[in-house]
């Protein structure tokens, strides 16, 4: 998880491991509008535990390297730029909304907190009423006259609601989905490329979550629910539509992460199928997995430590898995295997380089 910590927090109220509590943002009513964009975004922090069954939301974005500021209990707080951005669009006309966002809710200048919430990721995003998808900013729909329909979004919204699980239950006769990509093009490439798709912390987040809501920049009225399996069909299709009309895009197939109610068990498997995927800090590679791994047999089971640097992260989990079920496969992807690839800790030989 990226370092957002340019000033001491003090008004951050202290949370305890052993109850299991975590902080919540109130996230406080506003138009997300351009006109209200002018305003800062103001929340406030409560402390709960989860095994009080709160109500909240939990958010997904990405965070990037631009920071904004917002509002928490009246100090200025230094956040990604991508999460101002969701706050801004998520808010509600008229009353508050409760949600857990990483880069707030986690005291980041605190390692010992930043662990302990870490491991509580999974929990966290499966007890949220649903997780809310923010994928970018982008202005691919923004029109001078206000008229986007030459871009094919209201089609765009008819294709992910034919992806939604909700509409596969409400409304069965759904037309079908590749009659939708004639006039869907432009948008589907421009969501196909949102940096959101890359990063490596939402697989967890939406595969845990009991639902996603999904929006994108200035897409409001484009607001559907999707469960992991219909994210991954999206992302099929959208690669699929990408190949086909040979449009500029993102590349790279979508990791086979099993769909909601199921839990990855073999942490190698899952570790590939992320492995391209980005991370600010390295050792993200490893500690935003984590959550995905319910069963881990004979090892003795991995934990976020941000004290530890990623050479040290990285040696510790190839000893594991030398010394367990993966020694020879380990070695196919050790330092010594690809001695041309880019290096940046200083590994050993023996050592796969995840980054």
């Amino acid at each position: 998880m990226t370092d957002f910590t340019k000033n001491p927090r003090p008004f951050y109220p202290r949370l305890s491991s052993a109850s299991r509590e975590i902080r919540l943002l109130h996230l406080q009513p506003g138009q997300g509008t351009e006109e209200a964009d002018e305003l800062q975004t103001e929340c406030r922090l409560s402390v709960v535990s989860l095994d009080s069954n709160p109500s909240y939301e939990a958010l997904s974005y990405r965070w990037g390297s631009r920071t904004s500021t917002v509002l928490v209990d009246g100090h200025e707080v230094v956040v990604p730029e991508n999460l101002d951005e969701a706050l801004r669009r998520f808010r509600l006309d008229g009353r508050e909304r409760v949600l857990w966002a990483d880069a707030v809710c986690i005291d980041q200048s605190q390692v010992a907190e930043r662990n302990a919430q870490v491991a509580l990721m999974a929990d966290i995003y499966k007890t949220c009423e649903r997780c809310l998808v923010w994928m970018g900013n982008t202005h691919l729909f923004d029109r001078s006259d206000g008229d986007s329909s030459g871009l094919g979004v209201g089609s765009l919204h008819e294709l992910l609601a034919a992806l939604s699980k909700k509409h596969h239950l409400d409304q069965p006769d759904a037309p079908p989905i590749a009659t939708m990509f004639g006039v869907t093009r432009i948008p589907l490439m421009y969501l196909n490329m949102a940096p959101w798709w890359q990063r490596i912390w939402v697989v967890q987040e939406v595969v845990l979550a009991p639902q996603s809501l999904v929006l994108c920049g200035c897409m409001d009225h484009i607001k559907i629910t999707f469960l992991w399996a219909d994210l991954l069909e999206l992302r099929d299709l959208l690669y699929h539509l990408l190949e086909v009309a040979r449009l500029p895009g993102r590349s790279g197939a979508v990791p086979s992460t099993p769909a909601t109610g199921q839990t990855c068990t073999d942490f190698l498997d899952v570790l590939l199928s992320v492995r391209h995927r980005e991370c600010a800090d390295h050792r993200d590679k490893i500690f935003g997995i984590l959550s995905l791994v319910q069963d881990w047999g004979s090892w003795a089971p991995v934990t976020a430590d941000y004290s530890k640097d990623a050479r040290q992260v990285f040696t510790e989990v190839a000893v594991q898995m030398l010394q367990h079920e993966h020694g020879p496969r380990t070695l196919l992807f050790a330092r010594g295997a690809n001695p041309t690839a880019w290096a940046p800790h200083n590994l050993p030989t023996w050592v796969p380089d995840w980054t």
